[in-house]
């Protein structure tokens, strides 16, 4: 048997050494991780890998942020460098905007809420470009705010609000 120099690292495969995972409900022990093009591996020999050691550093899984209003590519530039991996827009506008941020390479992907659905009195509403069909201007019947008051409930100590047409009280016996 004659001892071959291992293979070169490549940039496809990157091994991280003595790093602690968290997956979400706990802290692994330091562990190595391969990271095999755009995948995690099962393997975990860093056989032909670049290593980097994660002595004492923590690898988190990307984080999704459930709630962003994008301004442009600098606001997804921002988000993957905080390790925002997944972002839900609440309905960027103008709708070119958002087509011409989606599946850029390197940064945060996105999804979106679509078209957004606004009242007519509010500042929304007056944005200009707005397009006409996201403010709302009728509706079937009046919407009223307020609701009947239900009496406390002695055995949970709490009051609960329901429409009038639908209070119904139990009680534990």
């Amino acid at each position: 048997m004659t001892d071959q120099p291992p293979p070169a690292p490549t940039a496809s495969r990157t091994a991280l050494t003595h790093v602690r995972v968290f997956d979400g409900d706990r802290l692994t022990e330091p562990r190595t991780v391969v990271i095999d093009g755009a995948a995690i591996s099962a393997e975990t020999s860093t056989h032909g890998a670049q290593v980097i050691d994660g002595h004492g550093m923590v690898l988190l899984p990307g984080l999704i942020d459930a709630h962003v209003h994008l301004h442009g590519p600098g606001t997804l530039e921002q988000l993957c460098s905080h390790g925002v991996t997944t972002a839900l827009d609440m309905a960027t506008w103008p709708p070119q905007l958002l087509a011409s941020l989606r599946g850029a390479p390197g940064v945060t992907d996105i999804r979106s809420a679509g078209t957004p659905a606004i009242g007519p009195g509010g500042p929304h509403a007056r944005i200009p470009g707005m397009a006409n069909d996201a403010i709302v201007r009728t509706h079937s019947r009046p919407v009223s705010s307020s609701r009947h008051r239900c009496p406390p409930d002695p055995t949970t100590s709490r009051s609960w609000r329901k429409p009038p047409e639908t209070a119904v009280l139990t009680r534990k016996r």
